[in-house]
């Protein structure tokens, strides 16, 4: 079960995890391979990859059309290589919260 824990220590040394994080799904796929290189075990294959995150870490998949690519959300790279800062969520459908109804009631003239 090496390479289960390849994946464990990768999300954990090297991802951010939660609402609001987003990678390229092939930058993600090319930093775990490489860091399991690094710990000299053998990556999961990318089907195993994407079912783990999705299963373990709540990912989902996603498409960004402009360029055509694959996305996970819920999962973002600590380096600059696939990173996306949380405010950067590509998902079309999350449409920024609106800003809360002001509490302040206008002076009226007496």
């Amino acid at each position: 079960r090496i390479s289960e824990d390849s994946l464990a220590s990768f999300v954990r040394d090297e991802c951010l995890t939660g609402p609001g994080h987003w990678c390229d799904v092939a930058a993600l796929r090319h930093r775990y391979e490489r860091h399991c290189t690094d710990m000299g075990t053998e990556p999961v294959s990318a089907k195993a990859l994407t079912m783990r995150l999705i299963a373990e870490y709540g990912v989902e998949q996603g498409r960004l059309s402009r360029p055509s690519r694959r996305i996970y959300r819920g999962i973002g790279l600590l380096s600059p290589d696939g990173y996306h800062a949380p405010d950067a969520d590509p998902s079309p459908s999350t449409a920024p919260a609106a800003a809360p109804p002001s509490t302040a009631s206008p002076a009226s003239p007496a």
